[in-house]
Parts: structure tokens; C-alpha cells; sequence
């Protein structure tokens, strides 16, 4: 793939993760989602010795020592593994044959699915990547996670009481909040006016 769907690749599978990883790592990753085709600018052989689990693992150490440096939180140094490891997962749906395992391995990998430099596919990942980050940058995840839990409280339990609705409002917020505290404080109105529609009717009952 060329450089936007790499940077797409990247952002698309760790995009999920950002409540857990935090927007900086997931942004980290698509910055070093490249770092593997270094070798065109060494020109040495390409998809050879920048290609595999080894380059991944002392480019990991080597990034952790200069974060170490420069102040910077080590654990980001993570980054550099996730972003080559996918560089190379997604090279490895291409067509030409390359050794993921060197140098414990010669063995080379191709499933040849699509063309490096399909448009299609690159744009596509590019877009797809994009809307990802973006969505749960902002906290959409928490947010559909929170929207699916609520609809089948009220399958389950059609007949919870106010007082259930405001523990498990505090439940939701202990388990949420703690990442995007502020993304929750601008939600909470709407959260107060959903339980506040859905439990009347079964409050106004005998």
C-alpha cells in the first residue's frame, strides 16, 4: 500500500482502542505507520530487511531509549511496534512475496488480495481510517456503548425505578467517564433527559 493507506490501515484497527490507548498513541502509530519503508530511502532492498518483527522489535527499543531522552512517556514507544507490525500485516495482502520472520525465517509471505497500489483500496482505507479516528476521538464508542447498555436495561428490566436509573447512571459514569470525564459532563443533560422520558410512564403507574 502507498502512504495514505497505511496511514488508513493504522488509524482504521486502533481507532477502536482509544479509550483504552488514548489519542496520542493511536495519532503516534499513524505517524510511524511508514517507518518500514525506510528502505527506499536507504535504497536497499525493498520489503527485505524493514519488513519483519525483528525491525519492528529494535525500532520499538531504539525509540524507547530516545523518548526516554527527550522527556517523552516511554510506553509510546509501543507505538513503533503496533504501526510496523500493521505495515506489515497489510503488505502481507499484496502481491509481492516478503520474509515477515527474518532473519529466523526466509520464508516470504504474499496472500495477494489487492494490488500496493490499488487507488481504491488506498483511498478507501485512507477515508475509512479517518472516520474512525475522528468518531472515537470524540468519544463516540463510550457514547455507543452507553446508548446499547441503556436500550437493553429497558428490555430486560421494563419496570426499573427512578432510584435504579440514578445508580446505574453512576455505574455508567465510573466506567466511562474516567477517560473523557469532560466528553461526559457536556453529555450528562442528555443523558438526565433520557431517563427522565423513558422512566415516566412507569412512574406515573399504580
Amino acid at each position: 500500500m502507498n502512504r495514505p493507506g497505511h496511514v488508513g490501515a493504522t488509524l482504521l484497527i486502533l481507532s477502536p482502542f482509544i479509550p483504552k490507548l488514548g489519542v496520542e498513541f493511536v495519532a503516534l502509530a499513524a505517524v510511524f505507520s511508514m517507518l518500514p519503508d525506510v528502505d527506499l530511502v536507504l535504497k536497499i532492498r525493498h520489503r527485505e530487511y524493514t519488513h519483519n518483527f525483528t525491525f519492528a522489535a529494535i525500532a520499538t527499543l531504539l525509540f524507547f531509549f530516545l523518548f526516554r531522552y527527550a522527556g517523552i512517556p516511554e510506553i509510546l514507544a509501543l507505538t513503533v511496534f503496533a504501526a510496523v507490525s500493521i505495515h506489515i500485516a497489510v503488505d502481507a495482502l499484496t502481491m509481492q512475496k516478503f520474509p515477515p520472520f527474518f532473519p529466523f525465517s526466509r520464508k516470504r509471505v504474499a496472500f495477494k488480495v489487492f494490488r500496493s497500489d490499488n487507488s481504491a483500496v488506498n483511498a478507501g482505507a485512507f477515508i475509512l481510517g479517518s472516520i474512525a479516528f475522528v468518531y472515537y476521538a470524540g468519544g463516540g464508542g463510550n457514547a455507543l456503548v452507553v446508548r446499547v447498555s441503556l436500550r437493553w436495561m429497558w428490555v430486560l428490566e421494563p419496570r426499573t425505578s427512578c432510584c435504579s436509573l440514578r445508580r446505574m447512571k453512576g455505574t455508567v459514569q465510573r466506567q466511562f467517564c474516567h477517560h473523557q470525564q469532560e466528553y461526559w459532563q457536556r453529555k450528562l443533560k442528555e443523558l438526565r433527559a433520557i431517563f427522565s422520558y423513558t422512566a415516566t410512564p412507569w412512574v406515573a403507574g399504580p
